[in-house]
């Protein structure tokens, strides 16, 4: 018999497959672009490092306040007149006064060394002569407790399915942590979880990340000082001075903690997004002594509203999740692989999961320079990170820890040769310069920093010159008695200087 129909070339089908293939994903491809906010600066297309053999503070403009903490200020500013990052400026002084260089440099080292969808990437780290700066993705959303704060409600928590969405993502980049690198987080808490402009999370502050060993992943706990917020700390990760009055006169001082620290965080944070408080305690009203020895005999704390709430949330799982992410025992406390097969998780597509519509988005994320997430403080200082700021403006003094404020130098300069030494030819080229930088940084056995220092604190000396020269010419003109007085009582430190 012959074949009827018409006969195609040999190649013909497959030819049109890879144009069908090439049409849709040129389409997908357009509605990402058109969906991201032009303005944000976007690691897959701009990106993950800044390779530019120079980045100062005078290349950003247009600098808006966000927040601060005790040790840091993080700020919106444009790099080059081109695209908005987050600035987190970590101060100098703290460092110096703490002796903590080793454990900024440990963390911004493994910060620029993670590529992850639901972590904050690191663009760039580079030190001003107060600050040590890292560039890092801005999160138009704010974070989580920004989020729970917002709501106009008595009780501040969120739906079941929204907790779901949160918690399935940090849950899938603290395992990315674990696995991957080998470190643990130790300072997972509503604060430290960002959202993007797509509502998805963005995990950040990386302040108290440790990497430990493959074949023996052990961290000696701190005797004296707490690790991260004590509310959200596992009973291994708290200090032998704080949980001393509630042990056996037996019981030995020294603990070691593990990745199972972050999973307890974990059932922290998800106590708090479903019933609308923390189960230990909240720093603002309790003591560190009760909030530990709550954790210690795991009592969590009681509110009127909680049985009604924990009668509703019963027949989802998300108590069984809770009491056995709040295990005391590290070994029976779950991970990954049991909180995918709870009855809470049941049908959570765990590979899309980056794919699912966020609960919640950014009304505004499309406005460019939008802040509107941020709460905005009762004052704001005007002279704060401001461009070509010099010493006298910051009220430096001439100390001797301002020999140390140059080593920040040689620490930005080795983090970004190692993070920039396996990539293209300009970032080689990057690599040299900073080589050449390094060497070049101390003239005449000073750094760029101290003369810096020296020409500020110059400036401000002859400023407070003609300050005393002009105070004496208003005194000597003075006619009353009363008006010298006054004069006097202004500018009395101008006739002791």
């Amino acid at each position: 018999m012959k074949k009827t129909g018409k006969v195609y070339p040999a190649n013909q089908g497959v030819r049109k497959k890879r144009q069908r293939r090439k049409k849709y994903a040129i389409v997908e491809e357009s509605s990402t672009d058109q969906e991201f906010p032009k303005w944000i600066a976007n690691p897959i297309k701009d990106g993950r490092l800044i390779i530019d053999s120079f980045v100062d503070l005078s290349c950003f403009g247009g600098l808006v306040y966000l927040q601060e903490g005790k040790t840091c200020r993080v700020s919106l500013a444009q790099y080059k007149g081109g695209k908005y990052y987050a600035l987190k400026g970590i101060s100098k002084h703290f460092l110096c006064k703490s002796r903590s260089y080793e454990q900024v440099k440990r963390q911004l080292e493994i910060h620029i060394g993670i590529n992850h969808k639901f972590i904050v990437n690191c663009f760039r780290v580079f030190d001003h002569h107060s600050f040590i700066y890292s560039i890092q993705e801005y999160c138009v959303g704010g974070t989580l407790q920004m989020l729970l704060d917002n709501k106009r409600a008595v009780i501040p928590s969120i739906s079941p399915e929204a907790a779901k969405f949160y918690v399935a993502e940090v849950a899938v980049a603290l395992d990315h942590l674990h696995s991957r690198h080998n470190i643990v987080f130790r300072n997972l808490s509503a604060e430290n979880v960002g959202l993007s402009w797509s509502g998805h999370v963005k995990l950040l502050g990386f302040q108290f990340a440790t990497k430990v060993k493959y074949r023996n992943p052990l961290v000696e706990t701190s005797a004296t000082s707490t690790v991260g917020a004590i509310e959200c700390a596992a009973p291994e990760l708290l200090p032998f001075k704080l949980i001393e009055p509630f042990l056996a006169e037996e019981a030995d001082g020294r603990t070691f903690h593990s990745f199972a620290v972050d999973w307890w965080a974990l059932g922290v944070l998800l106590h708090q997004l479903v019933m609308g408080f923390r189960p230990f305690g909240n720093p603002k009203f309790d003591s560190q002594s009760d909030i530990a020895k709550a954790i210690l005999r795991n009592h969590r704390q009681y509110r009127l509203y909680a049985a009604v709430y924990r009668h509703r949330l019963r027949p989802t799982g998300v108590l069984q999740l809770i009491d056995n992410l709040l295990a005391n025992d590290q070994d029976q406390r779950w991970c990954l692989d049991d909180i995918k097969e709870c009855d809470f998780f049941k049908g959570c597509k765990w590979n899309t999961i980056f794919k699912v519509e966020a609960p919640y988005k950014p009304k505004y994320a499309l406005v460019e320079k939008d802040t509107t997430c941020f709460r905005r403080p009762i004052k704001v200082r005007k002279k704060e990170m401001t461009i070509g700021v010099y010493p006298e403006e910051l009220r430096v003094r001439p100390t001797s820890e301002h020999l140390e404020y140059s080593y920040a130098t040689d620490i930005c300069n080795d983090i970004m040769a190692r993070a920039l030494k396996g990539h293209t030819v300009r970032a080689r080229k990057s690599v040299e310069a900073l080589a050449q930088c390094k060497v070049a940084s101390v003239p005449d056995g000073k750094s760029p920093m101290l003369l810096l220092l020296e020409k500020g604190l110059e400036k401000k000396h002859q400023r407070r010159k003609r300050q005393k020269e002009q105070f004496l010419r208003n005194y000597e003109q003075a006619n009353t008695i009363k008006t010298r007085d006054k004069l006097e009582g202004r500018g009395r430190r101008w006739l002791d200087y």
